[in-house]
């Protein structure tokens, strides 16, 4: 069962790759992209994340905005962005805050933050994880067309 579970997430992660247009895979192309009023969508396999791990959840999202944020003293140029949608925590219902820190050396750091849903007050600390773009981290463009 567990197998056949896999062997599904592993074929909706290839539609999804297929169904887009161009595929971002530098840092680079992110920002040209970026700079051009492109939409992005983006794949995160946590399983690629975190080593390996089996099991781990796959999602995507269409950020609505994405920031250009250009380098300071001690702190690089950076592309973020961020979603919050409705998840679950230990079984409980949640909120999740997830933000995409992308580097110019294609490394992105992912902070995952839980938050109850009638306080909004933190529940854990944040969950970090740094992958890289191809790696845990997929970014595509729509395929759109004008009708």
């Amino acid at each position: 069962m567990k197998k056949v579970f896999l062997f599904s997430l592993a074929i909706m992660a290839t539609a999804f790759l297929n169904v887009f247009g161009s595929s971002i895979n530098s840092y680079q192309k992110l920002r040209s992209g970026i700079c051009k009023g492109k939409q992005f969508v983006i794949l995160l396999d946590l399983q690629q994340c975190t080593t390996g791990k089996p099991g781990m959840p796959m999602g995507y999202f269409a950020p609505s905005a994405m920031m250009l944020i250009p380098p300071k003293e001690g702190s690089p140029e950076r592309v973020m962005t961020s979603h919050l949608h409705f998840s679950e925590y230990g079984g409980n219902p949640t909120y999740e805050y997830v933000r995409y820190t992308f580097y110019s050396d294609d490394s992105v750091v992912v902070q995952s933050t839980f938050y109850d849903p009638k306080s909004f007050l933190q529940l854990v600390p944040p969950h970090t994880f740094t992958t890289s773009i191809g790696k845990g981290v997929f970014i595509k463009t729509p395929n759109l067309k004008a009708k």
